[in-house]
């Protein structure tokens, strides 16, 4: 992945798959991308918000939850280094709809007004 810096890591909270670790380049593009294609419907993405500031982006994003009609928000806080991605830190917002999908049991309950 010609993107990112060889120093890279990618974190994401212990409550989704895959989360809870360091992953490195490698796990990253073996282990993470191929399971968040099954996870996330990527026709149904779109920025909410995006800030950047020297070398750190934040993006907050809307994206589909695969097979379903219901999407979830993820802020991603990306530091860039000589042009290429050194990290990236993942939460999620309000994830029980995609913990859901995923058939993954989970505490998380909605909140009725």
């Amino acid at each position: 992945m010609p993107y990112l810096h060889p120093d890279f890591f990618a974190i994401a909270p212990s409550y989704v798959p895959l989360g809870g670790r360091r992953h490195t380049a490698e796990s990253f593009r073996d282990e993470v991308m191929p399971h968040l294609a099954k996870m996330l419907d990527f026709t149904h993405f779109k920025y909410e918000r995006l800030v950047a500031e020297g070398d750190q982006v934040v993006a907050l994003v809307s994206i589909g939850i695969a097979d379903t009609d219901d999407s979830v928000l993820i802020s991603e806080h990306w530091t860039v280094r000589d042009g290429k991605a050194l990290s990236l830190l993942v939460l999620f917002f309000e994830p029980q709809k995609l913990l859901d999908s995923i058939h993954l049991a989970h505490g998380l309950k909605t909140f009725a007004y």
